[in-house]
Parts: C-alpha cells; sequence; structure tokens
C-alpha cells in the first residue's frame, strides 16, 4: 500500500502544467535546512550558499560546498548538492538535485508478464552574479530536469533571473522571476516548471536575523514566507512561517538550529505535516 501511495505522489508530479503541477518534482522543492526553517524566505538574503536557489544574484561570497539529505514520503528521498565561487568579475554558482521514488513492481503492456521499475527526477544548474553598481548585484540561472519512470524520460531547459539591492542598516531588497522555459512532455501530457516571481527582503539587528518573501506563482496561489534567526557566539536557533500547506496550522511553522564553527555548518529544520508526521531535513556544508 505504500509503495502505490508513492507511486500515486510521483504521478501526481508529472501531472499536465495546465491542471496546475509542477512537473518535474526535484525543480520545484525547496532546499536547505536553514533557509528552510525560515520560512523558505530568501529572495532578499545573501549570506548562504542556498541563498542563489531563490535568486541567482545572490550567491554567496565564498567558496563553499553543501549537501542537503531530506526524507520526503515512504521511500521518496531528495539528495542536494551546491555550491559556491567567488571570482574577480563576479561570482559562479552550481547546485544539482535529485529525487528518488524507489522501486515499483509493474505489468508489461498485457497486463501478464510482472517487472520491477523504477522513478527519479533530477536537474542541475549553472548560476552567475555580479555587481552592476555600488549596491546593486545581478545574476542569471540555467536549468536543465529530467524526469524518468521505466523507459520514458522527460526533459526541461529553463532560465531565471533575480536583483538584490543593499540599503544603509543591514536591509537587503530581493526580486526574483524564476523557471522560464520550455515544456516536457511525459506521456502524451505537456507540462513545465511553474513560473515564479517573488519579492524579498532581509534585516540584521546584531544578533537577530529576519527575513521576508511573497511568491506569486502560476502553478498556486500567492505564498509567504516569514523567518526569524537568533544567534547566540556559533549556534543558530530558528523558526519560519510559510504559507504553502494545507496540512492543518501547524504544517504552516518551521522549526530548526544550526552550528557554525569554521570552516563547518551544520543546520537541521522540521516541518510538520499533519498525519504524514514530521519531515526532516539536514545540511552540511563546508568552506575553502
Amino acid at each position: 500500500m505504500k509503495k502505490m501511495i508513492v507511486f500515486v505522489l510521483f504521478l501526481m508530479s508529472i501531472h499536465t502544467y495546465g491542471n496546475g503541477n509542477a512537473g518535474i518534482l526535484s525543480a520545484d522543492i525547496s532546499e536547505g535546512a536553514r533557509a528552510i526553517s525560515m520560512g523558505e524566505s530568501f529572495t532578499g538574503y545573501s549570506g548562504d550558499v542556498y541563498a542563489q536557489f531563490w535568486n541567482p544574484s545572490a550567491i554567496y561570497g565564498r567558496n563553499t560546498i553543501s549537501f542537503t539529505h531530506i526524507n520526503i514520503f515512504e521511500g521518496i528521498k531528495s539528495e542536494f548538492l551546491i555550491s559556491s565561487f567567488p571570482l574577480k568579475i563576479g561570482k559562479i554558482g552550481f547546485y544539482m538535485h535529485y529525487i528518488g521514488y524507489g522501486e515499483f513492481n509493474g505489468l508489461d503492456e498485457h497486463a501478464r508478464n510482472p517487472y520491477t521499475f523504477t522513478a527519479a527526477d533530477y536537474d542541475v544548474n549553472l548560476n552567475y552574479a555580479f555587481r552592476m553598481k555600488k549596491r546593486l548585484h545581478l545574476g542569471i540561472s540555467f536549468k536543465y530536469a529530467h524526469s524518468n519512470i521505466d523507459t520514458t524520460n522527460a526533459h526541461i531547459y529553463a532560465v531565471s533571473f533575480g536583483g538584490l539591492y543593499f540599503l544603509k542598516g543591514g536591509m537587503l531588497l530581493g526580486v526574483s522571476l524564476r523557471n522560464i522555459g520550455t515544456k516536457g512532455t511525459f506521456y502524451n501530457d505537456g507540462y513545465a516548471l511553474p513560473e515564479i516571481f517573488s519579492l524579498g527582503f532581509s534585516k540584521r539587528m546584531k544578533k537577530m536575523l529576519y527575513t521576508g518573501d511573497i511568491e506569486f506563482r502560476t502553478d498556486d496561489r500567492p505564498q509567504l514566507g516569514i523567518g526569524m534567526e537568533y544567534r547566540i557566539k556559533f549556534f543558530h536557533l530558528r523558526v519560519g512561517l510559510k504559507t504553502e500547506k494545507d496540512l492543518g496550522l501547524l504544517s504552516l511553522l518551521r522549526f530548526g538550529f544550526g552550528i557554525k564553527k569554521q570552516p563547518v555548518q551544520f543546520d537541521y529544520a522540521v516541518i510538520p505535516s499533519g498525519d504524514l508526521g514530521i519531515q526532516q531535513i539536514a545540511s552540511l556544508g563546508v568552506e575553502f
């Protein structure tokens, strides 16, 4: 029964764009335990390697590599690798995301002979950011996304744009437009990634960090995210809210903590998900 539930979730992820679904799930799942625990509100923040996921202009200014693992639900696993590299004329970012749905039992075209097949999604992203003016940073991201079920494959190419403006007093404003690209075909159904326009801010006040985002999506209603982080030396406590789930009031909340002791950073987040239990996210990164 659990395998059937997982398979149904996978089929939902490749449903047509016209019905409002994302298509390739790996390209639309938020990543990074720190960002997730703060309401996934990093459009206007640049002090984390995962910020480039929300805004390609927000590539972190240090050589960094980080890995995130998520147990999504009943055998669906998400693996995410991300990095940033500052250059003399800008910054380069790269990330790749893989979701494995496990193995399934099926029948051939005559509904007779049983066999086992697998299903998976992945996407690869290359980002570039540069300083346009003293306070203005711009960025662009190129995405290739792939989905596979049994012997059938689908491909999507997309581009994203972003900007950051640095105000006085430790405040940043961010804007991004993501997933402008081609449509894929899966079992004769056409679909595309959801186009997302987001506005965000961040504000640093001594030991506190505040973030906020609003997203406008082509596949769903607008979503609001807010987050707070409190720093105690190398230890960080976080809480956030994201209005994307309909699994009860508690599912809107996110909680987490982080430990940053140069050059290593570990972050952990939890999301209550109603009857589905608690989703756990862990990230481990290193600066070099």
